[in-house]
């Protein structure tokens, strides 16, 4: 019963992001919005060559994966507003499950994914962010699909190239202290004399 009730709760949270987003995202059409909506609705009818060379002359951006999204919902004929409500949808699913994953409390997701000030950052403003941020929970979540989901997220904002360097660090970080704390310092000074 509280597996079921748990389930119920995450796609109340969802489709209450829908629906909010659904109901706000027609009264946001200025800053970054201006260009988006003009770029979704140019984007309507043309191949996908001639899209991407109007999306990079249109948005100061190169990253294919909104424009690729863009693409599709606008040739599609979808509104834009229903399109990235489902979006956004779909980031808070992938939110709550990885939170979930962690084991963190549904009250605790709730609030994050409903009223969190960077969770509306990502719903309404930073597009192209937003995608980056669903491929980056995906690659955790995904372990097996990890390398794809993190070009995915590279690809759809580039800035999501010092989250990964961060990780690398990380991991690279423990892996050389583990050697040097089994006394293999001679291996671990032979290794830091080609990297510096």
């Amino acid at each position: 019963m509280l597996v079921k009730k748990s389930k119920i709760t995450n796609y109340i949270i969802i489709i209450s992001v829908f629906i909010i987003t659904l109901i706000l995202s027609p009264y946001y059409i200025y800053q970054d919005q201006f260009y988006y909506i003009k770029i979704y609705n140019g984007l309507k009818g043309l191949d996908l060559i001639s899209a991407y060379l109007y999306y990079i002359n249109n948005l100061d951006s190169k990253e294919v994966m909104h424009f690729f999204f863009s693409w599709i919902g606008s040739n599609l004929s979808i509104d834009k507003v229903v399109f990235y409500s489902f979006v956004n949808a779909y980031l808070a699913f992938v939110a709550i499950k990885l939170m979930r994953q962690l084991n963190a409390s549904i009250y605790i997701i709730s609030f994050i994914v409903l009223s969190n000030f960077y969770f509306y950052v990502l719903y309404f403003s930073a597009e192209r962010l937003k995608f980056a941020a669903i491929f980056f929970i995906l690659s955790v979540l995904y372990k097996n699909k990890t390398y794809l989901y993190t070009l995915f997220s590279i690809f759809s904002h580039s800035q999501f190239i010092i989250i990964y360097s961060a990780i690398l660090f990380k991991i690279f970080n423990t892996s050389f202290t583990r050697l040097i704390n089994k006394k293999n310092i001679f291996l671990a000074i032979f290794i830091t004399s080609f990297i510096l």
